[in-house]
């Protein structure tokens, strides 16, 4: 099971009640999984991290206007801030991310 089928269950089967949780339980898994991350950094293979995100996120030929514009805000974004945590050294915890990505605006 890749990390992003993780993430998938978990959203569905665990409740919150606010929707931004999801956030929390990405970078939860992603730090469970942190010596994979790292080593993907160090090898400087994020892309393929990048590849499969897009994969199960990304919009398509197929979506109309506003669900491939929305897909696409979704997973720049989110990628974005995933990334960057990666390559920083993934020095916050999950937790502390969340708080940070919920605060952003």
């Amino acid at each position: 099971m890749t990390y992003l089928n993780e993430w998938r269950d978990r959203t569905e089967s665990e409740e919150f009640e606010d929707q931004k949780h999801i956030y929390f339980i990405l970078f939860d898994i992603a730090e469970q999984h942190k010596d994979f991350f790292l080593l993907l950094r160090d090898a400087d293979l994020l892309y393929l991290l990048q590849d499969e995100f897009f994969r199960n996120f990304g919009p398509t030929d197929e979506d109309d206007e506003i669900a491939a514009y929305s897909k696409a805000f979704f997973t720049y974004s989110t990628y974005g801030f995933l990334e960057t945590w990666i390559r920083r050294g993934m020095k916050r915890t999950a937790k502390e991310m969340e708080k940070m990505f919920n605060n952003r605006n």
